[in-house]
């Protein structure tokens, strides 16, 4: 999966579409040959954040409030990286084991690959977590389903959830006993068996 020629980029932008160009720039914080897979995030990522989510019309988040999230003590957040290129991630709070998504993404381009799924599994396969929540648009059917094959339920409606107008359910996640483990996680996300 190469770049794409920018004359390519915009043959596929529908109008009024945002389209950032698809490059391959060197990813703060990481080496090329570790910018690959799920990694953490931190506040040097936040120009590649920053540019991935300007591919998203429903966003009406500043620059300053992924700078608040990626910053914040409790962060726990991660991005998707291919060719040093970030395709994914995901921004959540984790106070008192207890996991608040945020915003999770995935670029246009990447979509029903199966990414969103494996960001989302890096953060739910943490030993110590009690819960995680998510709101998300009524509207939103393939995340809606995303999120009820990781086992996230349906708890409420919140009424114009969405710049005052779109409702939004409010999801939770339980995990069960069994994924509790004591393994590690390793950096691709999956559970290590615990030490003998």
């Amino acid at each position: 999966m190469g770049t794409l020629p920018e004359k390519e980029i915009r043959s596929r932008k529908s109008p009024g579409e945002r389209v950032a160009p698809r490059t391959s720039t060197p990813v703060q914080g990481y080496s090329v040959s570790q910018a690959s897979g799920l990694l953490p995030l931190a506040p040097a990522h936040l120009d590649a954040l920053w540019d991935l989510v300007q591919l998203s019309p429903e966003c009406h988040w500043e620059r300053k409030d992924f700078a608040y999230f990626l910053s914040h003590p409790c962060q726990l957040s991660y991005g998707f990286w291919e060719d040093s290129r970030l395709v994914a991630f995901i921004v959540c709070l984790f106070p008192q084991r207890e996991i608040d998504v945020i915003y999770l993404f995935t670029h246009p381009d990447e979509r029903r690959q199966g990414i969103a799924q494996k960001v989302l599994q890096g953060v739910l396969v943490r030993a110590d977590l009690r819960s995680a929540s998510l709101e998300v648009s009524v509207k939103n059917a393939p995340a809606i389903a995303l999120y009820e094959k990781l086992g996230f339920s349906i708890q409420r409606v919140r009424r114009k959830y969405y710049q005052g107008k779109e409702d939004a359910y409010f999801m939770l996640y339980t995990p069960k006993p069994s994924t509790r483990s004591s393994g590690c996680v390793n950096e691709s996300g999956s559970r290590s068996a615990p030490p003998a």
